[in-house]
């Protein structure tokens, strides 16, 4: 997104380290959250999400570096924080669960991402509750990637309450840290308040395992959290989501209006191509057809496989740890496979229209 199109409405918030703007797009009329952050240190978290979206935590459509500074383009969300929503009125045990669904989807996701990233500040005042209990999960400011080689956090950072014992520094915060907040917000909708003692509900049990003061006690990832509220389903392949993969390719998810007409525009030059193509010798028509439909069906699935639309890459079990070789290996031998697949499939397809026509 061209940041000189955005018109400055007003400043939201002010503080040392970041400055929070609302801005308007000249082109598309839009409003958008513009902010300013005068720490880049973990910019690559940034750009992680802007390449792998997720339907609970804002779109992202600029990330960037300018000088000491960076600058940040993130959706507008139109709505209210859980903690002023607590603070209305209660919430029933399905509100509960609805919210908890979206929230362990939207962590779940991030967990999942090469190198994982862990959000470090979960509570109710960073979640955004829209119309219908829907939920976005922002504030990513003290987010960390996960990291091997360390055995504790440098920084103590976090909110009083929310924040794991590790993130006080006695350990590396990992995903377990992050359970340990969702299992704060669980008991702060339940009890309205995170320091209530005596826990009155069926969700008792689910607080108390993820507020274990030891990180080895708590349920060791959100999938084991998932399960135990009930919300897991079987999955043959838990990193990688046909209806994610859709929802993301290049062109239809949620990109900036030229993003979009430039994919569009690209498949429709893979149409052109395709109809196009010419072989030699002439094969039959119905094999010339479908040799056509898997030259532009495999120009038109690059796109996909190079922003890693649903995660497909992992497919591969090949860890990347955040390198950009092992990325692009992992993303050609993806492409060669579906490649196969498609010619493979349509050779066959011609084989039969050929024998029964």
């Amino acid at each position: 997104m061209r940041l000189d199109l955005l018109e400055d409405i007003c400043t939201l918030s002010e503080t040392e380290e970041k400055t929070v703007q609302l801005v308007k797009n000249c082109l598309d009329q839009k409003f958008y959250i513009k902010k300013i952050m005068r720490d880049c240190a973990e910019l690559q978290i940034y750009r992680q999400l802007m390449q792998h979206p997720h339907p609970g935590i804002p779109m992202l459509y600029e990330a960037t570096r300018r000088g000491e500074t960076c600058i940040l383009v993130e959706e507008f969300i139109n709505g209210t924080t859980l903690e002023y929503v607590l603070s209305e009125r209660s919430l029933d045990d399905a509100a509960i669960h609805h919210i908890m669904q979206q929230l362990l989807s939207a962590v779940e996701h991030l967990h999942s991402l090469q190198p994982p990233v862990i959000h470090r500040d979960i509570k109710p005042g960073n979640i955004m509750v829209l119309e219908h209990l829907e939920i976005r999960l922002i504030d990513f400011e003290i987010a960390r990637v996960f990291k091997q080689d360390k055995n504790r956090d440098t920084r103590v950072m976090g909110s009083a309450g929310y924040a794991s014992p590790e993130q006080y520094g006695f350990h590396q915060s990992d995903c377990r840290s992050d359970i340990y907040a969702i299992g704060a917000v669980l008991k702060t909708m339940v009890q309205k308040d995170v320091t209530a003692k005596d826990i009155h509900s069926p969700f008792q049990h689910i607080i108390e395992t993820c507020m274990q003061l030891d990180p080895d006690k708590r349920y060791q990832s959100v999938g084991e959290l998932q399960k135990a509220l009930g919300y897991c389903e079987e999955k043959s392949l838990p990193h990688a989501s046909v209806s994610v993969l859709l929802s993301q390719l290049p062109g239809i998810r949620r990109d900036s209006a030229a993003k979009r007409l430039l994919f569009l525009a690209y498949y429709g030059l893979c149409i052109i191509l395709g109809a196009s193509m010419t072989v030699t010798p002439p094969p039959s028509p119905y094999s010339l057809i479908c040799q056509r439909i898997a030259f532009g069906l495999c120009l038109a699935i690059i796109p996909a496989i190079t922003v890693n639309a649903g995660n497909v890459r992992e497919l591969l079990p090949l860890q990347d740890h955040g390198r950009a070789s092992i990325r692009f290996f992992k993303g050609s031998i993806l492409w060669f496979l579906c490649a196969f697949i498609i010619i493979s499939l349509l050779v066959i397809l011609a084989a039969i229209l050929e024998s029964l026509l």
